[in-house]
């Protein structure tokens, strides 16, 4: 990522996974060549990373996100809103259930709250979201603004709202946060403001600082 950041290109970022040694767990190297794959826009690849994985979920201390999920995000990206529509809903199931017996565990609200955004639930996304930021530790300042700006910019992109996407968007790259110029650029998730003038003139703006 610091070269996808940096460079505005995936081919460091390639060849450093290339030379990665092999480890007993295949699946952080899998989830890695499923975001490259991603940012290539090499779908069918990065749907076959995600069949490869065994674990149905990214597990890690501030994230729970479901393979369904970023199952229905590479269809979002294909333009096959109708299979995105039933890996989103398959998630929202899954995390909706876990919710029962972890109510209190934030990672799952935040990922509820993407997966109602797919669903184009505005109301339940932001509601999520909200609980979410409620759970997050005060104290762990750092973690509320990933938690606020990460989703939030994810929310309003996969609702389609992207006066409110572009405006958070703004707020990330007017200083540091965990978005550039460049990442923007190679992200499919934000494809549909290509053409937009405000889009356009975020680049421009701050096009300078990626240099």
């Amino acid at each position: 990522m610091t070269y996808v950041n940096w460079k505005g290109t995936t081919t460091l970022a390639w060849q450093t996974v290339n030379e990665m040694k092999g480890t007993d767990d295949p699946e952080p190297r899998l989830r890695i060549l499923f975001q490259l794959n991603c940012f290539d826009r090499n779908f069918v690849e990065a749907l076959r990373q995600l069949k490869s994985l065994k674990r149905e979920y990214a597990n890690n201390y501030d994230t729970f996100i479901p393979t369904s999920q970023k199952t229905a995000f590479v269809y979002r990206c294909m333009g096959r809103s109708d299979v995105s529509m039933k890996f989103f809903d398959s998630s929202r199931v899954q995390l909706e259930k876990m919710l029962q017996t972890s109510p209190e565990d934030y990672r799952l609200h935040r990922s509820l709250s993407v997966s109602y955004a797919g669903l184009g639930k505005k109301d339940k996304a932001l509601s999520e979201h909200r609980r979410a930021m409620e759970l997050v530790p005060a104290k762990n300042t750092n973690l509320r603004t990933v938690v606020h700006e990460l989703d939030l910019t994810q929310i309003y992109m996969l609702l389609g709202d992207h006066e409110n996407a572009l405006k958070q968007i703004e707020e990330r790259l007017s200083r540091p946060a965990m978005l550039s110029v460049n990442g923007l650029k190679l992200d499919p998730l934000f494809d549909p403001l290509r053409n937009l003038p405000g889009y356009k003139a975020i680049i421009e703006k701050y096009s300078g600082a990626a240099e």
